[in-house]
């Protein structure tokens, strides 16, 4: 066994490789997997692959020099499947090189099989924390978040994985664990958080799945038990290229190892085409802020009621094993948090979760930290929500519209370097449902802020008389000062950042955390300071 680690050792049997080949060095001390060169140390082991535009291969030296001492490289030729090689390069530092044959296809199984010892085929189903994906444009975030809290107050500690990082939920009490580069993270770092979050008492996981995500595979063989899908809305098409390849992108997720249960949006037409996509094997249910129809089993709202303190509605429930009914309360904003909340609930009673206890819980839950958070004031309420494409912004502004007494006024922009065929939409879905309209910076990149404002200025023709325009690219200024001059009963919508803690102009992040803004501006705890950006830049990544 190769210095005596049984992780290395069960790995080295499933790609059928004598151990005896690395019984020259101690490999004691390994005891992760990493394909980020930047990541490793001396306790990783480093996995090669050949990527799209770059080849883990040249930076095999990097490794080493970060204390790495064993790395598997990516072959396409068979017959170097097991060969192995000593590298000293430009460091110095000796690393073991196995070469694996088509190593890229193999990440699932040797992951599972370094942290449980058996691959994809041989799991436990116990053996990690079971895992429920949740795809859309919008509202994964919240759907991922609503269902590990509430999963956490019914059962054992949960956990969220997405945009928001690793979150773990015990008794609906957040903890962040680490941040995620991508809002699906590949198979190799899924599988480590997977296993951490075991070590730390969690059972299950809600795991935000991208459509990039799906695109590239990054989900492959990774055991899901539970699928929901949200919504389809314009997005990603610089990526994707039209809407039927985005939505087909989507749908990948029906190919889920093990998926068993799926949980669609009966307001969303797309989901006619998940329907009729489904494997015989899996069970199909529905939400909808409609009665469903009799032959659906899921959720639905009735009796909706909004407030400044969130919503109120009647849940019902229809299922094969029982039918139920009750009214609930929780601190979320608007007709799409009712749906969200309604996604999270439906796919845990699809999970045996019981209806009682769910109930009981929603009461408990808190809003998630940058959709449509609320921050009342002496003044005009705030609220701060990540909303990014035209229909997030619609229904961010739909849902603001019926707590408004006031004026409605829309604070945002647009990011530069992206899908540039949203920013007229998203100007008139501004100019549509808002009283006054604040347009600024938003992650301009290497893009002109003021070609991203005019291209959004040209959905914003013929405003009525009671609407106003006004353009400010300071972007706590543009708050500021749209707070400042706001009254009791406005509303004020600052969407785009939501929990992002930074600002991308001339490809530098620069730190800027747009919840701590508002929060110091409402509370009135401290005067304004000058912007972030003045004075802290993290430089490029």
């Amino acid at each position: 066994m190769p210095g005596a680690n049984l992780r290395l050792h069960n790995v080295l049997r499933y790609l059928h490789i004598d151990s005896a080949t690395l019984c020259q060095r101690d490999f004691s001390a390994l005891d992760c997997l990493s394909l980020d060169s930047r990541a490793v140390n001396a306790s990783t082991l480093f996995l090669a692959i050949s990527g799209s535009h770059t080849s883990g291969h040249q930076y095999i030296d990097m490794a080493a020099k970060s204390g790495c001492s064993l790395a598997f490289l990516d072959t396409a030729k068979s017959q170097q499947h097991g060969m192995l090689e000593e590298r000293r390069g430009k460091s110095e530092h000796a690393i073991s090189c196995l070469f694996v044959h088509d190593l890229q296809q193999k990440l699932a199984d040797i992951a599972y099989c370094f942290y449980t010892g058996n691959n994809t085929t041989n799991q436990s189903q116990n053996a990690l924390p079971s895992i429920t994906a949740v795809t859309g444009t919008n509202g994964k975030t919240s759907v991922a978040s609503l269902m590990a809290q509430l999963s956490s107050l019914c059962h054992e500690p949960s956990a969220s994985i997405g945009t928001l990082g690793v979150n773990l939920f015990t008794k609906g009490a957040q903890q962040k664990l680490s941040e995620t580069i991508n809002t699906t993270p590949d198979i190799i770092s899924l599988v480590t958080t997977l296993a951490t979050l075991q070590k730390r008492g969690c059972t299950s996981v809600m795991l935000e799945a991208s459509s990039h995500g799906l695109a590239q595979d990054r989900l492959s063989k990774l055991k899901v038990g539970c699928g929901v899908f949200t919504n389809l809305t314009q997005d990603h098409l610089d990526y994707h290229g039209s809407m039927a390849s985005y939505g087909q992108a989507k749908r990948l997720l029906l190919k889920a190892q093990d998926l068993s249960e799926i949980v669609l949006n009966a307001d969303d037409d797309e989901s006619l085409k998940w329907q009729v996509e489904t494997f015989d094997e899996q069970a199909v249910y529905w939400f909808s802020l409609h009665d469903l129809s009799a032959k659906r089993h899921g959720c639905w709202a009735s009796e909706i009621n909004y407030s400044t303190q969130g919503i109120s509605f009647m849940l019902h429930a229809r299922f094969p094993y029982f039918n139920a009914q009750q009214r609930v309360t929780g601190p979320l904003i608007g007709a799409f948090n009712v749906a969200n909340l309604l996604a999270a609930v439906t796919a845990l009673l699809a999970q045996g979760f019981s209806f009682a206890a769910l109930v009981d819980a929603v009461s408990s839950i808190s809003a998630v930290a940058g959709r449509m958070e609320l921050f009342t004031s002496t003044k005009a309420s705030v609220l701060v929500d990540y909303a990014h494409t035209p229909d997030a912004l619609k229904q961010a502004l739909l849902a603001a519209r019926v707590h408004t007494q006031g004026k409605l006024i829309c604070i945002f922009g647009c990011g530069g370097n992206r899908d540039s065929s949203k920013r007229v939409l998203m100007g008139r879905i501004a100019k549509q449902y808002a009283d006054s309209i604040v347009l600024t910076q938003d992650n301009s990149r290497n893009e002109k802020p003021s070609t991203i404002i005019a291209d959004i200025q040209k959905g914003l023709h013929d405003l009525a008389p009671h609407q106003s325009l006004s353009i400010e690219l300071d972007r706590e200024k543009a708050i500021c000062q749209t707070w400042q001059a706001s009254s009791v009963g406005d509303i004020i919508l600052v969407a785009g950042k939501g929990h992002e803690d930074y600002l991308e102009i001339n490809n530098q992040r620069i730190d800027y955390n747009e919840r701590n803004i508002v929060r110091r501006l409402t509370s009135a705890v401290a005067p304004r300071t000058n912007t972030p950006s003045a004075q802290s830049s993290r430089g490029p990544q």
